[in-house]
């Protein structure tokens, strides 16, 4: 007995053992910390949403491939059919040529003029398909789940690659005003900005920090400019692999194939993350027959149009209607510039100012992105620290930064 009290009173590992341990794991621990703090650790409500973020970032990556690839394309696109319009009334020699008119021959003022009112009329339909799917597709994300608008988005896509793709390689049996419905896609969804607003609402869904929502969603927007970085330019090759500009449609076969990996993306890999919840109460729908399956959608119209009132007066309670208008109306005059500078300034201006190629116009999109980079994670965060340094708080110092620019 003594002898097995000393051997108990022994310790298990030596003193040198013991300190050599504990070393170790204090630099392991300061190793997983250092990490940690730098690449934190996703706090989601499933396991199934630890791939969230990435998989976020992925399609958005996928929606500005395609997004390039489509509208480059339909630019040389739909240059290419004005051409032959053109040279069909000026010299039929070179209109027989068709599309293999070569590009530098296109940069005719009253050519340039016809693309830039094509795209400002499919501009215009797809925004405003966009305005009214947006209020369609987002009832449905709240009501049958996140998933479904990201499908929603892709398909629409792919109807306006298919209908703009057919219209180039079925001219002249299919005229050149068909190319602008493909903006219709709009209304189920094909809408860049809402696809990034049911990503939000997946990552406040799945997350259950609003500090890693918000920076996993500023990590998954910034993938547009990545993308922005390399894809014009790739697209730029794609219109010009004959050397004179005349495949466009490669790029938008490209841009088809990448709608149509999204689509997987989005049916296979992306979790669905609104839980189910009880169906609302609601009126009988099954007595009366077809009377009282008519009254039920009425009621339940009327139901939601008076939810969509009071929210409107409570949020502009204490703000005033006339200053929410008036915010508004900013909203869209900006939104507007941003959108003649992206679909038209940055691609088509230098084509009339300096006789540019399509291709040459990329790197014009490519340095704005560049541009981008450099102010959303340079220039910002050390406006914000200066401000944070002269007592400014962050709003106070965005508001301030906006009013300067």
């Amino acid at each position: 007995m003594p002898m097995m009290k000393d051997e108990e009173r022994q310790p298990l590992l030596g003193q040198q053992a013991v300190q050599n341990a504990a070393e170790t794991t204090r630099e392991d621990h300061g190793k997983t910390s250092k990490w940690t703090s730098i690449f934190p650790q996703i706090q989601v409500t499933d396991p199934r949403f630890r791939f969230l973020p990435l998989i976020g970032c992925l399609t958005v990556l996928v929606n500005e491939g395609e997004y390039f690839f489509k509208q480059i394309g339909y630019f040389r696109a739909v240059e290419a059919l004005y051409c032959i319009e053109y040279y069909h009334v000026h010299d039929p020699v070179v209109a027989h040529l068709g599309k293999a008119i070569p590009e530098n021959m296109c940069k005719i003022d009253s050519i340039q003029k016809k693309v830039a009112t094509a795209n400002g009329i499919v501009l215009l339909v797809r925004m405003t398909s966009a305005f009214i799917g947006t209020m369609i597709v987002g009832y449905l994300a709240d009501m049958y789940g996140r998933r479904l608008p990201l499908i929603l988005h892709k398909v629409g896509t792919i109807i306006y690659t298919v209908v703009v793709a057919s219209t180039y390689l079925g001219y002249p049996y299919l005229p050149i005003w068909v190319s602008f419905c493909g903006g219709l896609g709009g209304l189920i969804g094909a809408n860049f900005d809402l696809n990034l607003a049911i990503l939000l609402a997946a990552y406040n869904d799945a997350l259950t920090s609003s500090t890693q929502v918000a920076t996993y969603f500023f990590i998954t927007t910034s993938m547009q400019y990545v993308g922005q970085v390399s894809f014009p330019l790739l697209a730029g090759k794609a219109i010009n692999m004959d050397g004179k500009g005349g495949t466009p449609h490669v790029s938008l076969f490209i841009s088809l194939g990448m709608a149509a990996a999204g689509l997987v993306i989005s049916v296979l890999f992306f979790p669905e993350t609104m839980k189910k919840s009880e169906p609302p109460d609601g009126p009988d729908l099954s007595d009366n027959g077809g009377d009282g399956k008519r009254k039920g959608i009425k009621a339940m119209i009327a139901a939601k149009a008076k939810s969509i009132q009071e929210g409107f007066q409570r949020s502009v309670q204490g703000v005033g209607a006339t200053n929410v208008i008036l915010l508004i109306v900013a909203m869209f005059l900006a939104t507007t510039a941003i959108k003649a500078v992206d679909w038209l300034g940055l691609i088509q201006y230098p084509v009339i100012k300096f006789g540019w190629k399509y291709n040459q116009s990329t790197f014009a999109m490519a340095i704005q992105a560049v541009i981008y980079i450099f102010t959303y994670f340079i220039l910002l965060p050390t406006y914000n620290k200066l401000g944070a340094r002269y007592g400014f708080s962050p709003s106070s110092t965005s508001l301030t930064i906006m009013l300067f620019q």
